[in-house]
């Protein structure tokens, strides 16, 4: 029964264990959508996600990524240290309704224009689960249903939360403030705090469970074969 039990228990570490592989660089494929029912899911799932590459083809462009937050006490994104400090990004996060969570234009403390969503910050996410993450240009704003931003305006430094007066998910972006002629190409998101979206699968503590149950099952059965072929007088393999 000992037995029965060790393997099924390593069976299940094994089932486990297939989502503990190295951190993931996904790299953005084609052009990722600039809405929640268009954006693109790195893959593949259960996995550590470290970085997102990708580039803009035009100044309007907006690039969203499905993600799954693990850790939110740890999560940030930051465009700091990428592939270009010349591109002006702002990073946007909304959660899995759509709604808006925080944003930043220029990474605190100034002289740069690239981004970053703070590990830490009270506007920051609070539980696990599924996100979106949006890059855009500077000034390139989320808007809702009746074009109102979603984010609160404040300093290009600031972390800014939703708009206290704006409601509803994401649905466009305002490229009317982008200015004319603004580099575009290439970018780099690093993060922390942050995986692949989990595999929608049966998790892996029901499967240690079933096949618990199930060594146990069959264990209570051969212990029921053997008492039958004992009691006939009969050797049982």
């Amino acid at each position: 029964m000992k037995r029965i039990i060790g393997s099924l228990f390593a069976v299940a570490a094994s089932v486990a264990l297939v989502s503990s592989a190295s951190a993931l660089t996904w790299i953005e494929v084609g052009d990722a959508g600039q809405s929640i029912a268009t954006s693109q899911t790195p893959i593949p799932t259960n996995q550590p996600l470290n970085s997102i590459f990708g580039s803009f083809l035009s100044t309007s462009d907006v690039d969203i990524f499905t993600i799954f937050i693990s850790n939110p006490a740890l999560f940030s994104a930051t465009t700091v240290l990428g592939t270009s400090t010349l591109i002006d990004t702002s990073l946007s996060l909304f959660n899995s309704s759509g709604l808006p969570v925080y944003m930043n234009d220029d990474a605190a403390g100034g002289g740069t224009i690239q981004s970053t969503l703070p590990a830490g910050n009270a506007l920051g996410p609070q539980t696990a689960g599924i996100y979106y993450l949006a890059i855009s240009l500077s000034d390139n704003e989320p808007v809702n249903f009746a074009n109102q931003l979603l984010f609160a305006l404040g300093a290009s430094t600031s972390v800014r939360g939703p708009n206290p007066i704006a409601t509803g998910p994401l649905v466009n972006w305002d490229s009317s403030g982008v200015a004319a002629g603004s580099t575009i190409g290439a970018y780099q998101i690093n993060l922390t705090g942050a995986s692949t979206v989990p595999e929608p699968s049966v998790p892996a503590t029901f499967i240690l469970g079933s096949l618990v149950s199930a060594g146990i099952f069959f264990a209570r059965k051969r212990r029921r074969f053997g008492a039958h072929f004992f009691l006939r007088g009969e050797n049982f393999p």
